[in-house]
């Protein structure tokens, strides 16, 4: 309420997420592991296993340099390789799907290739 008794209207405005610019992005901290660096955790837990020793969380963060909760995942996914990888996982969707296909321009190259076919009918649309 206002000082004078009346009510005062406020609209309440939705919060809106705020892209930051590329330049301030820290590209390091939002990859996610690649296929060496899980290879790796996957490599440190059965080295750890065959010797009968156990190796901290910390300790393969410092050396391969994926945090802990990355390396639960990792585990837990129970796959050495980043998903792109793996083989007869179909199409790739990540992307939008093309205009042209590869067939389409194949067959514009063969045609702008055409030596029987005038130039001036190339230029048309």
């Amino acid at each position: 309420m206002a000082q004078d008794g009346s009510r005062i209207s406020v609209r309440q405005s939705h919060k809106r997420p705020i892209t930051p610019p590329p330049d301030l992005v820290r590209t390091d901290i939002n990859k996610h592991a690649q296929t060496p660096a899980r290879s790796g955790v996957f490599w440190a837990r059965i080295f750890a296993q065959k010797l009968g020793i156990t190796i901290n969380a910390k300790v393969v963060k410092e050396c391969i340099g994926i945090a802990e909760r990355s390396q639960r995942e990792i585990l837990a996914s129970n796959h050495a390789r980043t998903i792109h990888n793996v083989e007869d996982s179909g199409p790739d969707p990540r992307g939008r799907k093309r205009a042209l296909t590869r067939n389409d321009t194949a067959a514009i190259a063969d045609y702008l290739d055409d030596d029987s076919i005038p130039l001036s009918d190339k230029s048309a649309p």
